[in-house]
C-alpha cells in the first residue's frame, strides 16, 4: 500500500510492469534492458529515476545481505543505469525469468542513498502518517499517485490483531471494514452476516 516494485504478477498469473514500463532481452537472454516509467514521484516530491531503482535492487545484493530476495538476485552479475529512465541487468547465464525475479515483493523502490527505511518515502498509493510496529499503521491517499485507477479511499488504518476471535468479531460488528486470514470455520458465519462477505483470492 505504500510502495511499488519493478514488475508485478497479477492474481491471474500475468506478469505486468509496475515501475518498469517495458523490458527486452538480448538474443542470448543474458542482458535485459528495462524502460522505467517517467513522471513517477516519491512521497516527498522527488522524481524517481533509474538511479533509485538500481540503488534499491543493490541493497538486496550486497555482501552479507540478509534480504529474502538475496538468493534470487544472486544470478545477476551486473546492474546499471542507462539514462534517467533506463536500466540494464546482466545475468551470469541466460535467463528468461528476469522480469519475474524482479516482481519479488521485497524489491520496493526507495530513493538513491536513503538509509532510513522507516520513513515511508516511497512511490505507492498511500503516504505513511504513523506506524507503531505490531499495533497500527495510518496512511493517507497519495494525491500524485501515477496509477489513476487505484487508491480509492482518502485514508486507511491497519490494525494488527493477532487474535482470530477479536478480528472476526470486529468485522461482523462493523468496527473494522476488512479482515485478512479468515479461518475456514468462520467463513460461513461471516457470509451469513448482512453486508459482509468473503473474498477468496487464493482461488
Amino acid at each position: 500500500i505504500l510502495g511499488n516494485g519493478i514488475t508485478e504478477i497479477e492474481k491471474d498469473g500475468e506478469l505486468v510492469g509496475e515501475l518498469a514500463e517495458s523490458w527486452e532481452p538480448s538474443a542470448d537472454a543474458k542482458t535485459w534492458k528495462f524502460k522505467l516509467r517517467s513522471g513517477v514521484t516519491f512521497h516527498n516530491g522527488k522524481a524517481m529515476t533509474s538511479a533509485d531503482v538500481v540503488y534499491s535492487i543493490n541493497l538486496h545484493r550486497g555482501e552479507g545481505s540478509k534480504s529474502g530476495a538475496a538468493g534470487i538476485l544472486s544470478a545477476i552479475s551486473d546492474i546499471r543505469t542507462d539514462g534517467p529512465t533506463g536500466m540494464i541487468v546482466t545475468m551470469n547465464s541466460p535467463n528468461m525469468d528476469v522480469p519475474y525475479l524482479l516482481a519479488d515483493f521485497h524489491l520496493i523502490v526507495i530513493p538513491e542513498g536513503a538509509s532510513d527505511f522507516t520513513s515511508g518515502n516511497v512511490t505507492g498509493p498511500y503516504m505513511l502518517q504513523e506506524f507503531a510496529p505490531g499495533e497500527r499503521l495510518h496512511a493517507v491517499r497519495n494525491p500524485n499517485y501515477w496509477k489513476v485507477d487505484r487508491a480509492h479511499v482518502d485514508e486507511l488504518e491497519l490494525l494488527f490483531v493477532s487474535d482470530d476471535t477479536t478480528r472476526i468479531s470486529g468485522l461482523m460488528t462493523g468496527e473494522i471494514h476488512m479482515a485478512a486470514r479468515v479461518d475456514p470455520q468462520s467463513a460461513n458465519m461471516i457470509n451469513d452476516t448482512p453486508g459482509v462477505h468473503i473474498e477468496n483470492h487464493a482461488a
